[in-house]
């Protein structure tokens, strides 16, 4: 299926949280432990505003996943670096969808002006570390036990690129 990006949108709101509480439900990747309502995309675009966040989309528009920054600090001598934000419906990985956002995103995050990307990632999220490592970020710090998710301890590990 041919798949490509382009920025979120209202519409995405259903579909793009859908996709967020599969990993919340299912996974380590997401840290809430419950399903987040709807209004949670609104939370995530108010942060998210001013930096790129984009949607992948099968040829019909329907999304299949999202990437998005945030700030990762709003002090103006942080303004470089950003914390980005992945998920794709669970039928789309390994097959380059998460390459194609991660690239598109790099291009824009460039014109923006930033120059450094952070990701934290679930120790337990073994997937999300060896892809982050192929798309050349390497691990920065890692904060052991701070995640507490259906009653595990887990590390936070973050890794860092620059674009």
């Amino acid at each position: 299926m041919e798949l490509s990006c382009r920025e979120i949108q209202l519409q995405d709101r259903i579909p793009l949280i859908d996709i967020f509480n599969y990993y919340i439900k299912e996974t380590f990747a997401a840290y809430p432990e419950k399903p987040v309502p709807y209004e949670a995309f609104d939370l995530m675009m108010t942060e998210s505003a001013g930096y790129p966040a984009l949607v992948l989309q099968d040829p019909s528009g329907t999304a299949k996943g999202f990437v998005l920054l945030r700030p990762y600090n709003r002090i103006p001598t942080f303004g470089h670096c950003a914390v980005i934000s992945c998920f794709i419906e669970a039928n789309q990985t390994g097959q380059g969808a998460g390459k194609m956002l991660y690239e598109t995103l790099f291009e824009a995050a460039k014109e923006r002006g930033l120059d450094h990307i952070l990701a934290g990632v679930s120790s337990e999220n073994r997937s999300s570390l060896r892809f982050h490592l192929r798309m050349g970020f390497v691990e920065c710090g890692r904060f052991p036990g701070v995640l507490r998710k259906h009653g595990r301890s887990l590390d936070e590990v973050w890794l860092i690129r620059e674009l």
